[in-house]
């Protein structure tokens, strides 16, 4: 595929200052785009900057909670020079929904590339935010530290809460419309990148948390052939509890019937969905969404992932713990892990919260995981074994205990599990982060000892507006981002000895040992064995001991 750009350059005054001072022309497929040059932030190395994009038409109309359509061509030149809007969707503090951000004409991706006419390896980066918020903006996701490494960098946005993953369960509305934006994004990638100087030869998806969660169902799908070579999850798989809907069916019912559409056929029900007003359906569809949630939040996020009825068109069809362990997967590279204490933040959930939490403690069924069994009897026991492990004769609100409990529950246990289950296919190299430097999830100060959920995110990415760096920060920055960026080249994190690694090679996770090998990533990185162990070898008894394959759910 031949490059084409125009070599001229415009000098200009930017109205919006992110780094950017010239701007250059570059012909892709559906035609000509204007986009800004820039430099990194630490190597002072000159890039292009692409953004906004589009990569489908805008879904509204009938295209709302429907698969998306590609976007067609434009005359003209497209000013692909700032970031588009983000999709629908409340602050992260503010899911319940008073101020709506964004707009459903959201379909947009952007590129960065260190060289238009070379032939580089290229990441594409998918946000985290609970499947209900995240956005792919510059200035949240900065790529500079993997362009300064040779690679080029791609983000784009997709369809978040009820907008993305309402689901009847059924052909009314299957659902996964967020996760089949990614796919179409991938086909966009697969059809374009030469034209930026990457290789379409070398993609690997990359994904934090919800985004983790959609790699890793990318890896599962049919529809994602041909178009990834390698795979990076950090904090979390399709196995988390937390990344499966179980209710979506209900929800659907229960929001249409709060916005006065009365109806028991489903396809009714989406035709009259599609003609409502965007903030009364975002508004309607959280604040219904979440009041279901909090019924039982260990049973998964209100908007997520659903597994689809077998029709034209799905893309999401076999329980994961089912695919993984038999083999129904793209067997590429993998690499994943997860923070030392993914749950640290649960240390600060104000203490009027405990009367919530000792709805558990009552309902204690309710901490067993919802895919273990579906015998009352059997979760009311498992519970209980559950309560005495992680809270002994305490309450659920002795946060130390809170935090040990939902970090095995809802992040170690499961992502250990699909490392273990795709190591039987494939090469995966595992990680756990343990660093715990200025950057914080539980502000200035650590009142809890651990590595929280997304702290990773900042030595990864330049984050506008982020704390300030140490010397260590950094170093620990630069160590993570050679690791990855060696895995996103050659699909290897350590190909070779380097001195900055202190000559470590990271050696994957063997199937036929027992002993389950991981690189443990702090100020320096060294090679050790079964993370989280006590906590992994509990619940493999529990499963042993409650397992009969009666959940509705059998997500591990």
């Amino acid at each position: 595929m031949s490059v084409k750009i125009v070599l001229f350059f415009t000098f200009i005054v930017l109205q919006i200052n992110q780094g950017f001072s010239e701007t250059v022309t570059l012909q892709i497929s559906d035609g000509d785009i204007v986009g800004q040059v820039g430099t990194t932030v630490r190597q002072n190395i000159t890039y292009y900057s692409f953004r906004g994009i589009p990569y489908a038409e805008p879904p509204v109309g009938d295209l709302r909670f429907a698969s998306p359509v590609k976007n067609s061509p434009w005359n003209g030149t497209l000013n692909a020079t700032y970031d588009r809007s983000e999709c629908p969707q409340y602050s992260s503090d503010d899911l319940l929904g008073t101020t709506l951000y964004g707009a459903e004409d959201c379909l947009y991706i952007n590129v960065y590339t260190p060289d238009v006419n070379e032939n580089f390896p290229s990441v594409v980066w998918i946000y985290g935010g609970a499947f209900m918020t995240g956005n792919s903006s510059f200035a949240s996701f900065g790529p500079d530290y993997f362009l300064e490494q040779g690679i080029v960098f791609v983000s784009f946005n997709y369809r978040l809460g009820i907008l993305g993953f309402l689901s009847t369960e059924d052909e009314a509305c299957p659902g996964n419309w967020g996760i089949k934006d990614q796919v179409l994004a991938l086909q966009w990638v697969q059809e374009n990148i030469a034209y930026f100087g990457g290789d379409p030869g070398n993609v690997t998806i990359f994904g934090e948390s919800a985004g983790a969660v959609s790699v890793s169902l990318l890896m599962q799908t049919n529809m994602t052939e041909g178009l990834f070579h390698r795979a990076i999850m950090n904090s979390g798989t399709t196995l988390n509890l937390w990344g499966l809907n179980t209710r979506a069916a209900a929800t659907a019912t229960l929001v249409s019937t709060n916005m006065g559409i009365i109806t028991t056929n489903k396809t009714t029900m989406i035709n009259e969905l599609r003609k409502v007003d965007v903030e009364k359906v975002m508004n309607v569809g959280s604040n219904t969404a979440w009041t279901l949630f909090l019924t039982n939040g260990l049973r998964g996020l209100p908007y997520a992932p659903t597994i689809e009825p077998n029709i034209e068109g799905a893309l999401y069809t076999n329980p994961s713990d089912a695919a993984l362990s038999a083999g129904l997967f793209h067997k590429v590279p993998v690499l994943m892990g997860f923070n030392s204490e993914e749950a640290v933040s649960a240390g600060s959930v104000p203490h009027y919260i405990d009367i919530y939490l000792n709805y558990y403690g009552l309902i204690v069924g309710f901490l067993t995981p919802y895919s273990l069994t579906s015998d009352e009897i059997k979760r009311f026991i498992c519970g209980q074994d559950i309560k005495l492990n992680f809270f002994g004769d305490g309450t659920l609100g002795n946060r130390e205990n809170l935090i040990k409990f939902v970090s095995a529950d809802q992040f170690n246990r499961p992502i250990r599990r699909a490392a273990g289950d795709m190591a039987n296919y494939t090469d995966v190299y595992f990680y756990e982060f343990g660093y715990q430097g200025n950057v914080s999830v539980q502000g200035e100060e650590r009142e809890f000892d651990g590595t929280g959920h997304a702290e990773d995110v900042y030595y990864l990415f330049n984050i506008q507006n982020s704390t300030n760096y140490t010397n260590t920060d950094l170093y620990v920055s630069e160590t993570m981002v050679l690791l990855w960026s060696n895995f996103i080249k050659y699909g290897k994190p350590t190909p070779f000895e380097d001195e900055r690694l202190n000559n470590t090679i990271w050696e994957p996770v063997k199937s036929d040992s027992d002993d389950f090998t991981y690189l443990s990533i702090n100020q320096s990185v060294t090679l050790a064995a079964n993370p989280k162990e006590s906590d992994w070898q509990y619940y493999q008894n529990a499963w042993r001991k409650y397992y009969d394959g009666t959940a509705e759910d059998t997500t591990y």
